[in-house]
């Protein structure tokens, strides 16, 4: 399945390229990566938990490409099969658009299922980006903030006592 997610940073192409790709700053906000270790060259290697409590794990590489603001990947191994690319299209001086495409097949027959009829990876990647949007932007994504403002809204929509 494909996926194509569109974000802007407020930056020029080379600093937006270059926050993007330092995994490092803005690996804390991203709850549901739980390993990630670098290798030497290109290649890293990812544990997930996605929704439905499935956890994957997959081993990426970067892929050489002639376009300067083009970066494309793959995975190597694992249980997810996974192509990409980040796309940094400058839109102003100053504004970054980010696309991110991802092609994906998850490996198990159930994962594949799951898949289909709940999302999991449309899930798991829409909360991965809102996190590095966050990140750029300074906001705050952690689950407990998103519960705490949600009460917040819930707590504003409750009608007012009719006793006056």
């Amino acid at each position: 399945m494909i996926l194509h997610k569109i974000f802007h940073i407020k930056q020029p192409v080379a600093e937006a390229k270059a926050m993007v790709l330092d995994v490092r700053a803005y690996r804390p906000r991203l709850e549901d990566i739980h390993r990630l270790t670098q290798y030497a060259g290109d290649e890293s290697a990812w544990t997930v938990s996605l929704p439905g409590n499935l956890t994957a794990d997959l081993r990426i590489r970067g892929i050489k490409s002639n376009r300067d603001n083009l970066v494309l990947f793959a995975s190597t191994e694992g249980d997810v099969q996974v192509e990409g690319m980040i796309e940094f299209v400058p839109i102003r001086e100053g504004l970054t658009q980010v696309e991110f495409t991802i092609n994906y097949r998850l490996n198990s027959f159930i994962g594949r299922w799951a898949d289909r009829f709940t999302n999991l990876m449309e899930r798991f990647v829409d909360r991965q980006l809102v996190a590095v949007r966050a990140h750029f932007e300074g906001l705050e994504t952690s689950a407990s903030a998103h519960r705490a403002s949600r009460r917040r809204w819930v707590r504003r929509l409750e009608p007012q006592s009719l006793a006056a």
